[in-house]
């Protein structure tokens, strides 16, 4: 399996606003198979993985070829990773 962010990497647009660099943490943990770093990233959140994907969705500049797939499913395997957190 593709890490997610690696795939999600191209098409994000970095920002410094607190619940981005959040969302990304807590992505980076996922995908490494760990916890999040920080209970202050899941409390931003109230603990809801589907506000974190939301987030970085908010962030992706979505491609207009064949690789929107590959963005979208790297935006699901994410959501499935953040669920066993």
């Amino acid at each position: 399996m593709t890490d997610p962010l690696s795939t999600l990497a191209p098409y994000l647009t970095p920002s410094r606003e607190p619940a981005y660099l959040a969302a990304v943490r807590i992505a980076e943990a996922a995908c490494a198979g760990r916890r999040a770093p920080a209970r202050a990233d899941w409390l931003m959140f109230d603990q809801n993985p589907a506000r974190v994907v939301r987030t970085l969705t908010d962030h992706v500049l979505m491609p207009t070829d064949s690789a929107r797939t590959d963005v979208y499913e790297a935006l699901g395997t994410l959501r499935d990773l953040l669920d066993l957190c």
